[in-house]
Parts: structure tokens; sequence; C-alpha cells
């Protein structure tokens, strides 16, 4: 646990994967924020299928210099859903509008594969915004979400971004 704390892991972003994950580094912004702001070298980024919780969220982070990022992850027109997901049953396609995956495991999964590029940019985006901020390579990468299958996969996959782009992390799955 102590080597949370040295230099070489001076960043710090927070990634809430849902709904859940997303109100929890929101709360945890929000703590932050009132007891003396958020640190410079701190960065949050929210991923959610439903909107309205996303900016509601985002919008009770009070501080001007944070650096907060959030991806959405709207529904597709059918014929993108089933490209990017062949395994997916079509009879249950029209559940998925609406106001977000809803806490169905398989709906989020698969909404993961449609904007698997717009999260590894926002991923991206705020490492490099909080390299240039600090000029240190070091993070600690914390992914909060009630991890389904997909938020697994994606906990992985952002692993392997922050590695491919040089920088030096520390992954954390709470």
């Amino acid at each position: 646990m102590e080597e949370v704390f040295t230099k070489e892991t001076v960043n710090r972003i927070m990634v809430g994967l849902g709904g859940q994950g997303c109100r929890i580094v929101g709360m945890v912004a929000n703590y932050l924020d009132i007891h003396g702001g958020i640190p410079e070298n701190e960065g949050f980024i929210f991923i959610d299928s439903n909107d309205a919780d996303l900016s509601g969220i985002c919008r009770n982070i009070g501080t001007k210099n944070a650096i907060i990022h959030k991806k959405s992850l709207p529904m597709p027109a059918q014929n993108i859903f089933t490209t990017s997901n062949p395994w997916f049953p079509e009879k249950f396609i029209s559940l998925v509008g609406g106001i977000g995956a809803g806490q169905r495991r398989v709906f989020g999964k698969a909404l993961y594969n449609i904007h698997r590029d717009g999260i590894e940019a926002i991923i991206i985006k705020t490492a490099n915004d909080l390299r240039a901020r600090t000029q240190d390579d070091g993070f600690v990468i914390i992914l909060v979400g009630s991890l389904s299958e997909a938020q697994v996969q994606a906990c992985l996959r952002i692993y392997q971004l922050i590695y491919g782009i040089g920088l030096r992390q520390l992954l954390r799955i709470l």
C-alpha cells in the first residue's frame, strides 16, 4: 500500500464506470472540493450510458481547476449496434433505448463495445492533461464500479492504454 503515495505515482485518475461508479467518484470529487479543493494532480473520468445522471454528477463538482471529463454512451442506430455486437439477440435491442443500460450488465458490455474508441480517447486526454500539468509520468488509476464482466474488460483495456502511452502506473480496482 505504501507504493501508492510515492513520487512515482504523483498523478491520480479516478474513473467511475457506470451509474454507481460515477456517483461514488462524484462524491469523492465533491468531498475533496469542499475540504480544500481538488489537488492539481487529480483527474476524474465519468463513463455512463445515462447522460442525464452523468451531467448531474459532473455539474455538482464546483471547482474550476479540476480535470474532469465525462463520456456518455448513447444508444446508436440498430445497424451499428448489431455490427459491433453480433452476439447480442436482436429481439432485445429495443429494450436498451431510453435512459441507459439500467443495471443490465449485458447492455453495458454492448455499449462499451460500440464506444470503446471514445472511452480510450477520453482516458488518454485525461492522462495527458495531468502529465502536462504536473510534468510527471507517474500515475495511480482508481477504477470504481460494480465490475460487471464488461467493466472488468474495460479495466484491463485502461491498464493497457496507460501502459501503452509510456506512463508508469499502479492499477487499483475498488
